[in-house]
């Protein structure tokens, strides 16, 4: 018996869906480091079940019913990785104390990264100061998803919300890059801000931190209208296997006349050999179809691409237990491409009874 089979039965409906993510990182290439992975999950949303039931405007923005947890299944060539992305802490509190409590630093800390926290401390006062929150509307500061791999290494992404900083903040791109220049590497983010459409700028800023105070930086544009699927077709051909991208669409959305403008996010990366990174996210509820043909058009997509989708069904499988074959639990599927090969990447709300699923805030294009 699972931990989840013993709560699942008069636990509160977050411990529900905390309980079942907790399962789910026992599958994937790094199933055998789950007690590790479990026991950061549950320091991470300690704080979380009365918030996640608070309503009002501080409920988290990760997901459109306020659920501050989402699951991610990413399988490449060489298997399929599990984690999980967490809006962490008391959603009612104002988002200028939530950026200053600790949690991110001793998520570091947790993991070992102790050399990454000086650059997160600098990254954090840049882009999300006093000055830079002042004023209502923001919703969050930052979004965390650890990951302990197989080969005994743990890694911390950090999605840091760039609204803020470019409401406050004139120049745009130009003004985020400087900010970051002393920080994180910008060279490759730069070459990214040159392919995409002039005056789209991007909504998150997400960082991989890792041992040694390495870090990965990476540039994640939302609601991305000006991007039509030839400006995309002409990325992806610069990517191997460049018929990737239209397979994906066509699996997915049900053929390349559906491609929706509005319901796409996605990030670049640049390398210094001039290699070309796309990920491309999809908003499965935006293309239509119901849970059920959804998640049939997700195993499709897994088959034309060469990928073995049984970590994806397994991990569906558990988060479908307590819920309804209609009830919602896609949010964004994404294509990547990269010199290392092709993977899908399919994001799942694990719902609960108060928060049924259905799409995630970062793919609806909201503001936050």
């Amino acid at each position: 018996m699972t931990t989840g089979d013993k709560l699942s039965t008069g636990a509160r409906p977050f411990d529900r869906a905390v309980c079942a993510v907790g399962d789910v990182l026992g599958l994937g290439a790094a199933g055998a480091r789950q007690a590790q992975a479990r026991a950061l999950l549950h320091v991470l949303t300690r704080d979380v079940p009365t918030a996640a039931r608070a309503g009002g405007p501080r409920r988290s923005t990760l997901t459109p019913g306020g659920l501050p947890l989402e699951v991610a299944v990413s399988t490449g060539t060489g298997g399929a990785q599990v984690r999980y992305i967490v809006d962490a802490g008391d959603l009612r509190r104002p988002v200028s104390a939530r950026v200053r409590d600790g949690t991110t630093r001793n998520a570091l800390l947790h993991l070992g990264l102790h050399a990454s926290v000086p650059a997160h401390d600098t990254l954090a006062n840049v882009l999300l100061g006093p000055d830079v929150l002042r004023g209502d509307g923001v919703r969050f500061g930052m979004w965390l998803s650890p990951q302990h791999h197989a080969d005994g290494t743990d890694t911390l992404r950090v999605y840091y919300n760039l609204t803020p900083f470019r409401r406050q903040v004139p120049g745009g791109v130009r003004a985020v890059l400087g900010a970051l220049a002393a920080v994180v590497p910008v060279a490759h983010l730069d070459a990214v801000a040159r392919l995409v459409p002039v005056g789209l700028c991007p909504a998150l800023l997400g960082v991989e931190y890792g041992g040694g105070g390495a870090r990965k930086a990476k540039w994640y544009f939302r609601a991305c209208q000006g991007l039509s699927l030839v400006r995309l077709e002409r990325l992806a051909a610069r990517c191997d296997p460049p018929d990737a991208l239209r397979t994906f669409i066509q699996v997915l959305l049900g053929g390349a006349a559906h491609y929706p403008e509005r319901g796409v996010m996605l990030y670049l990366s640049h390398d210094p050999a001039g290699r070309v990174g796309l990920n491309v996210y999809l908003s499965g509820p935006a293309a239509g179809p119901g849970e059920r043909e959804l998640s049939h058009r997700v195993r499709q997509a897994h088959t034309a691409l060469g990928l073995d989708p049984s970590t994806y069904e397994a991990v569906l499988a558990r988060l479908r237990r307590d819920t309804s074959p209609e009830t919602r639990l896609h949010t964004l599927t994404g294509l990547k491409l990269s010199a290392a090969g092709v993977s899908l990447n399919q994001y799942l709300c694990p719902a609960s009874p108060e928060d049924p699923g259905g799409g995630t805030a970062h793919q609806a294009g909201l503001d936050p």
